[in-house]
C-alpha cells in the first residue's frame, strides 16, 4: 500500500515539473518571438500589433546594438535612435518622428488620440493640427524605424504561430 502511494506521489510530482517545464518554455518562446509572430498574425485593417506588442515584450527580445539604437526596459519602455523614439507609457504609445513631431496611439483602440506640441502636451481630436495628420503615414513612419530591429529578430525553432493567434486575436481584430 505504502508503494503504490509512493508511486502515486511520484508520478504526479513528475506530472507537476512536466507541466511547469512546458509552461515556461511555451511562455518564453511566444515572448522571445514575439516579432516574428506578430508579423504573421491575422488582423484587422486598423489595428497595428507589430509597435504595441514590440515593446510590451522588449525585455525578452534581441537588442541588437549595431542598427544605432538605444533601449531603456527599466523605467518606460523605449526604443530610440538619434532623431525617433518610440515608446510605451501609461496605456499608450508614443513616437517621436525624425522630422520632431510626436504622436500618441492609445494602446487599448489602436486609434491615434494626439499630437504633441511643443510644452509636452497632446492636442485634442477636435484642434485643427489633430485633423490634419496622416494617421497611414505615421503608421509607415513606425514601421520604417522598426525594420532594422524587426529583420535582426530570430525566428522560432518551433513554430507556435496558432497559440500566438490564439492569445492575441480578439485583441487585433
Amino acid at each position: 500500500m505504502i508503494k503504490k502511494l509512493l508511486k502515486l506521489w511520484l508520478v504526479l510530482l513528475s506530472l507537476a515539473l512536466l507541466y511547469m517545464a512546458g509552461t515556461i518554455f511555451v511562455e518564453e518562446n511566444l515572448a522571445k518571438y514575439t516579432v516574428y509572430y506578430a508579423q504573421r498574425m491575422p488582423h484587422a485593417k486598423d489595428k497595428h500589433p507589430l509597435p504595441f506588442l514590440v515593446l510590451e515584450e522588449l525585455d525578452f527580445l534581441e537588442k541588437p546594438k549595431d542598427i544605432g539604437y538605444s533601449y531603456d526596459t527599466y523605467e518606460s519602455l523605449i526604443i530610440y535612435s538619434d532623431k525617433e523614439y518610440l515608446q510605451r507609457f501609461s496605456g499608450s504609445i508614443k513616437y517621436r518622428s525624425d522630422d520632431g513631431n510626436r504622436y500618441n496611439f492609445s494602446s487599448d483602440t489602436h486609434k491615434f488620440t494626439g499630437i504633441g506640441t511643443e510644452n509636452g502636451t497632446f492636442t485634442e481630436p477636435s484642434e485643427k493640427e489633430f485633423q490634419s495628420v496622416d494617421v497611414d503615414a505615421v503608421w509607415r513612419d513606425i514601421d520604417s524605424f522598426l525594420e532594422p530591429f524587426v529583420e535582426r529578430q530570430p525566428k522560432p525553432k518551433v513554430n507556435l504561430q496558432w497559440l500566438f493567434n490564439w492569445r492575441y486575436e480578439k485583441r487585433f481584430n
